[in-house]
């Protein structure tokens, strides 16, 4: 091209509108599930924290290995879902497989403790409401990675 010829539009690079956001935005049922693994991220580590700290109180009322479990689960709970948020955050593809492992996981692990392992009285007459929140959980968790947003938002690759 000459000094002062006026550039082809075709070789112009495509301009982006500067309204327009550089990466689409997470969907909200990803939003949803993102925000709820991360309180249960750090709800895990809440516990991890509370059961060493409290370790002399857990093993004068109650055996050695609900101190263990107690730290192990908190350690479960904190690690579990990073690699889900991870992936969430970062639109890796293989995050959709994290957050339905962990979307199980956590309710799973959730109602095998209260009905095998404590035994609160004063807790029995919220089961439905905990039942519910499960299934909306597991509709949420379905929502996010079948929707048609959710698809997208993962298969879309960052610039």
């Amino acid at each position: 091209m000459k000094r002062n010829e006026r550039p082809d539009m075709t070789e112009l690079p495509e301009r982006r509108s500067p309204t327009q956001p550089v990466d689409p935005r997470r969907p909200f049922p990803l939003k949803v599930i993102f925000w709820i693994l991360l309180l249960w991220v750090v709800l895990g580590w809440l516990r991890f924290g509370q059961a060493l700290q409290n370790r002399e109180l857990i093993l004068a009322y109650a055996s050695p290995g609900v101190f263990v479990y107690l730290v192990g689960m908190g350690v479960i709970w904190g690690l579990a879902g990073l690699p889900a948020l991870w992936g969430l955050n970062f639109r890796n593809g293989w995050a959709r497989w994290m957050i339905g492992v962990d979307g199980l996981l956590y309710p799973a692990l959730y109602w095998v403790e209260r009905l095998f392992l404590w035994q609160d009285e004063s807790s029995r007459g919220n089961w439905p409401f905990m039942l519910a929140l499960t299934f909306v959980w597991l509709g949420v968790i379905l929502w996010g990675l079948f929707g048609k947003a959710g698809r997208t938002y993962f298969s879309e690759k960052k610039a």
